[in-house]
């Protein structure tokens, strides 16, 4: 290769590389005084950028139930002029280990896993209940709220499956009007497309097989059983549709020791609320109806 003034456009090239990885060094001489030009090479045992490990969605750290949205909110009340005493004492029968509990003038929000909200809504209708008072709890359940105070989920982002909730046997039976809302805008990453009623229609006989099912009621499907067993169905179906649907809202209507049983004016043939074959469809009663007009019901 031609010279030019000297050095060769490799040794040029060379120099300008010795330059760039920070040689400072004097360049040693030949015998004749001639410039030998040497090459510093550095290596480094850090990846590059391009070489770090990519994680999979496997890997990715799940997001946390409140970075999820997943929280509850739940009023009770009770039919009796002793209403104070039998809610304070159900409040503090209540563990609220693992959750956040916030009371407002309207309703108590409930924020933390799946599992410890479903066990506290449980344990604090049934406490209630055991009063032998007329009980009815509005209790609404909500997961991937976009652009809710805490959630701040990426559009399409897979969510984690958490685990069904599971309940022990309260004892305490009780009645329910039940209302399930995919709100789905676009398909989760790896997942079908929207289709709410699909979602519904799963549910209900997701519900139908764990034997809560009693019948349909315009806007809503009734539910009856010991509330741990009403509140597994909904807790759970909530959280199958949660899977492939960002936002989903569930709202549940639950009454216990409710008089309209005792009188058999709703149309049942049981005290728990379950009906024989060929018996007449019941009509909405006192406080066991629910209003919920402005979405789709699970029916």
């Amino acid at each position: 290769m031609p010279a030019q003034g000297g050095i060769s456009y490799v040794t040029h090239a060379r120099l300008q590389q010795r330059a760039c990885v920070g040689d400072a060094r004097a360049p040693p001489r030949d015998e004749k005084g001639t410039t030998v030009h040497t090459t510093t090479h550095r290596t480094s045992s850090a990846p590059t950028q391009a070489q770090q490990p990519v994680p999979t969605p496997d890997q990715q750290p799940s997001p946390t139930p409140a970075e999820l949205g997943v929280g509850a909110r739940v009023t009770l009340s009770v039919m009796s002029s002793d209403y104070v005493r039998i809610i304070t004492g159900a409040l503090a029968q209540t563990s609220t280990d693992g959750l956040t509990v916030e009371t407002d003038p309207v309703s108590t929000r409930v924020a933390g896993p799946e599992q410890r909200i479903a066990e506290y809504l449980s344990a604090l209708v049934a406490a209630a209940g055991r009063s032998g008072e007329h009980v009815s709890a509005s209790i609404m359940l909500s997961r991937g709220c976009p652009g809710e105070v805490t959630c701040d989920l990426p559009a399409g982002q897979v969510l984690p499956a958490a685990p069904s909730a599971v309940l022990e046997a309260t004892g305490v039976e009780a009645v329910a009007q039940w209302a399930l809302y995919p709100l789905a805008d676009q398909p989760l990453a790896g997942s079908r497309a929207p289709d709410h009623m699909r979602d519904i229609y799963a549910a209900i006989e997701q519900a139908r097989a764990a034997g809560t099912v009693v019948g349909s009621d315009h806007y809503v499907t009734r539910l009856a059983g010991d509330v741990a067993d009403i509140l597994t169905t909904v807790v759970g179906a909530w959280q199958s549709v949660g899977r492939t649907v960002q936002h989903v809202t569930t709202h549940l209507t639950l009454s216990v020791n409710s008089p309209s049983l005792r009188a058999g004016t709703d149309g049942t043939d049981r005290t728990d609320g379950t009906r024989t074959a060929g018996s007449p469809q019941p009509g909405t009663t006192d406080t066991d109806t629910d209003t919920e007009t402005d979405g789709e019901a699970a029916r």
